[in-house]
């Protein structure tokens, strides 16, 4: 008999066994109904207004003995029952969860009812002490179950959130060690004019920012007077990045092995070291490539702390991965790496975009983080497939409002050699401080220079150079030759303050290029808080060096090389801001326009005594922006320009216009050759300066702008046929859409004024790349 028979032999017997059958016939017992108890007429309608449904607010003693109420007022149906005067309600319902404790409701009501006095107090933990607790309980769980980390990752998370988490989360910020950073979160206002009570204040946030050695508390609440009440455990406004920030550098190995990844993989110890080794080559290319504006980066400090495992989680990785995008691009023009490395470049600028976001939101904000923001703006100035003007603009205001929210433009608003200035005036500075006197005096009845250390002539910058001072400026910087060197008896506090000295005055500079390439296109330049001269009260680049290193006497720290070059951008924004300005009236632009002039013939006398031949390094840069600054005021205050010198033509003078032209045609027909034919200095290579463009097509709109209001000018179209040809090497080499769709328009603006004044145009527009034998030739 198989399984299915013996089944249905059981079934059958079931089925003829009688006491079976009359179990299964027994009715069931119906539960007895409960009564039904409709709701006081007085019950409010829902929020919908619609009928009520369930009681709004049950009384005490029904809530106590859990039965339905119907909320009647004074007295309940049940209370009125069971004969119950004491029915009472309260004012609002209230919404909780069960009881942690069974029973201890009822015997709260019971015992509230009774009268008894002697009631036990409930006690609310406060948020240290809930802390504290948490922080027990996970100590208690790793010793019983302690965890070993494995020694490779395997994520199975998006690898876009390995960097979009990165922040904050180190207990202490990353400052000075405290749970609360009062730069972090400092105002933002935009400084027209300073109160003193205020600068009082910026100062010691900015003492407390960079001083590690002074002490806060580790908890606001610790100062709190006992009798006040205490803030219950709440759930945290900002993100936590606690688990991204020990993750980030895996997640950085990822992207580096799989560029097209988006999620954590398991790596092995071979493929780890291959992706460091990749990553580190990047950043070593990177700070060898770039020029002087990236020189507010202390190198020995940054690497130390990227080649310590342990100090490489307090690196804000949005500043690594900008520095990686960067050194990307510049090695993607069409001779090298080509679409794929821009391509690759592009992941690397959103993926720090990300990172830098993510630090904002969480107030995990030092200058280690505006070091970033400054590397990301200088990506959207270059030629890449995604530039446009917004992005530019968009990111040159991040800059401007990190620089603005930790107050760095005032770092040394207490220092009696700081150089401040007052709105809608001047940028202009004393001779000499109250210092550099004395420092004269002293030399002149002693006879011995006690302030500076080697004995220099000339100007004595190149006494204080960075390649001077550092024997490795050639291996690792050797465009920074010509910066200004970082004393070796700086304390880290003291490198902290100079960095950000440097980063504002790269930011200014720029701020510089984009305003003057807008105004070049007669474009309204954007009104930043580091282009007005009022916001700063900070030492000029080199003045903190000259006061421990070698200064001659009779020499102003203020014009050193690096001084005069930020005071030179200053003048040009200043101007530049005054050009706009609609609330200024008309006499005191005039007296602005006056002195403006002044001080620049004053800039250029200080630069031509120097002896150094730094300026060659910088391109002349200086001098370009001083002569920005008189076409600026030319143009909007021709009326007044006579009563500074003569031989000024409606908007220029002729003969500083003629030396700039000559200057500018020497230099477009150099950069054909290389760049270091112009800057001295091999390793700069002009194929790797993609910002460059639209530096070049500023440029040659502001010579245009001179041959239209001067055809007997013809030294502006020479200036612009070399200039052309510089452009066109690098358009070939770096497409951008927008750059060419600009320069198109500039080209036949170019073509038609040579045919005009009878000259031979430039040669037609070719972007046919031609490939170099080898790297080593690319100009």
């Amino acid at each position: 008999m198989d399984i299915t028979q013996e089944v249905a032999a059981i079934t059958e017997e079931d089925q003829r066994d009688p006491s079976i059958g009359a179990t299964s016939n027994k009715p069931r017992k119906r539960r007895r109904p409960k009564p039904k108890i409709e709701l006081s007429p007085d019950q409010p309608p829902t929020t919908q207004g619609k009928p009520r449904c369930r009681v709004y607010v049950a009384c005490l003693q029904c809530r106590t003995r859990k039965i339905r109420c119907d909320g009647a007022k004074p007295v309940c149906h049940n209370c009125k029952r069971r004969a119950c005067l004491d029915c009472e309600y309260d004012t609002l319902p209230k919404r909780r969860g069960p009881d942690k404790t069974p029973g201890a409701r009822q015997r709260i009501a019971r015992e509230l009812r009774l009268g008894n006095p002697e009631l036990p107090r409930r006690r609310r933990r406060t948020q240290q002490a809930e802390g504290n607790a948490m922080q027990d309980r996970q100590m208690s769980i790793l010793e019983s179950e302690p965890i070993s980390p494995p020694q490779e990752l395997s994520y199975q998370g998006s690898l876009t959130h390995g960097f979009l988490s990165l922040s904050h989360y180190k207990d202490k910020c990353s400052c000075h060690g405290i749970n609360y950073c009062p730069m972090a979160t400092y105002s933002s206002v935009v400084y027209q004019a300073v109160h003193p009570a205020m600068v009082q204040n910026l100062q010691d946030n900015a003492d407390a920012f960079l001083d590690a050695g002074r002490g806060y508390p580790t908890n606001f609440h610790d100062e709190q007077d006992e009798t006040e009440p205490t803030i219950t455990l709440s759930i945290d406004n900002e993100p936590s990045l606690r688990f991204a920030r020990k993750i980030w550098w895996d997640s950085l190995l990822c992207l580096y092995l799989s560029p097209n990844s988006k999620r954590l993989q398991s790596l092995t110890s071979n493929q780890r070291e291959i992706a460091a080794r990749s990553i580190t080559s990047d950043l070593r290319f990177v700070f060898r490539a770039s020029n002087y504006w990236f020189s507010f980066m202390h190198i020995p400090t940054f690497f130390g702390e990227f080649y310590d495992p342990v100090r490489r989680e307090g690196i804000q990785p949005c500043l690594v991965l900008s520095l990686l995008a960067m050194a990307t691009f510049w090695k993607s023009s069409e001779v090298e790496m080509a679409k794929q490395g821009r391509e690759r470049a592009l992941r690397l600028r959103d993926e720090a975009q990300a990172a830098l976001e993510a630090s904002i939101n969480s107030r995990w904000i030092d200058e280690t983080v505006v070091q970033a923001a400054w590397v990301l703006a200088l990506f959207e100035v270059c030629a890449h497939p995604r530039h446009s003007s917004q992005r530019a603009l968009s990111a040159l205001t991040l800059l401007d409002s990190l620089v603005q929210s930790l107050s760095l433009t005032l770092l040394d608003v207490n220092d009696i050699e700081t150089s401040s200035f007052s709105p809608q005036t001047v940028p202009s500075t004393p001779e000499k401080t109250n210092f550099e006197l004395y420092q004269d005096l002293f030399f002149s009845t002693t006879g011995v220079n006690h302030f500076t250390r080697h004995a220099s002539t000339g100007c004595g910058c190149k006494a204080m150079a960075l390649a001077t001072n550092w024997s490795q400026t050639d291996e690792h910087v050797p465009l920074w030759r010509s910066t200004p060197a970082w004393h070796a008896t700086w304390t880290t506090g003291e490198i902290r303050k100079e960095s950000c000295r440097r980063l504002c005055w790269s930011s200014l500079a720029l701020a510089a290029g984009y305003v003057s390439y807008a105004v070049a296109n007669w474009e309204e330049p954007p009104d930043l808080f580091i282009t007005n001269p009022a916001n700063y009260a900070l030492l000029f680049s080199g003045m903190s060096l000259a006061r421990s290193s070698a200064l001659p006497p009779g020499k102003s720290s203020k014009d050193t090389v690096w001084a005069l070059y930020d005071r030179s951008l200053l003048l040009w924004h200043g101007c530049a801001r005054m050009r706009y300005d609609q609330t200024v009236p008309d006499a005191d632009k005039a007296q602005f326009a006056i002195k403006a002039w002044l001080e620049a013939d004053a800039l250029e006398a200080a630069l031509d005594k120097h002896t150094c031949n730094l300026e060659r390094a910088f391109l002349y840069q200086a001098r370009e922006y001083l002569f920005n600054t008189r076409m600026c005021i030319s143009y909007e205050y021709q009326r007044w320009i006579p009563l500074v010198t003569a031989n000024v033509n409606n908007m220029f003078h002729r003969n500083k216009a003629e030396e700039w032209l000559t200057h500018q045609a020497t230099v477009g027909r150099r950069l054909m050759n290389g760049l270091h034919t112009v800057t001295g200095n091999c390793d700069n290579v002009l194929a790797r300066r993609p910002f460059f463009l639209f530096w070049f097509m500023g440029q040659i709109n502001r010579a245009m702008t001179l041959w239209e209001y001067d055809n007997s000018l013809l030294p502006a179209l020479d200036v612009c046929k070399a200039l052309v040809t510089a452009v066109d090497y690098l358009a070939s080499l770096w497409p951008c859409p927008e750059q060419r769709k600009r320069y198109e328009n500039l080209r036949q603006k170019v073509d038609n004024a040579c045919h005009m004044a009878g000259v031979c145009p430039p040669p037609a527009l070719n972007l046919k790349v031609v490939l170099p034998k080898s790297l080593d030739s690319v100009v």
